[in-house]
């Protein structure tokens, strides 16, 4: 499966998609991730900003 997935992005998305998808499993798997912090908010609303300001340059 991974394989599969890997093999339709491009090599210069391939990272940004693992780093996402790792992401999300850590935040996913937390339970704080219904009542985090203020900084940890700003941190991911940072995070996201600059993976699409990445994705977009590069289109």
């Amino acid at each position: 499966m991974l394989r599969a997935t890997h093999s339709h992005n491009s090599p210069q998305y391939s990272h940004i998609v693992g780093l996402s998808s790792h992401f999300y499993a850590h935040i996913g798997a937390s339970p704080k991730v219904f009542h985090p912090p203020m900084s940890e908010l700003m941190w991911v609303k940072d995070l996201l900003t600059l993976v699409s300001y990445y994705i977009n340059i590069h289109i």
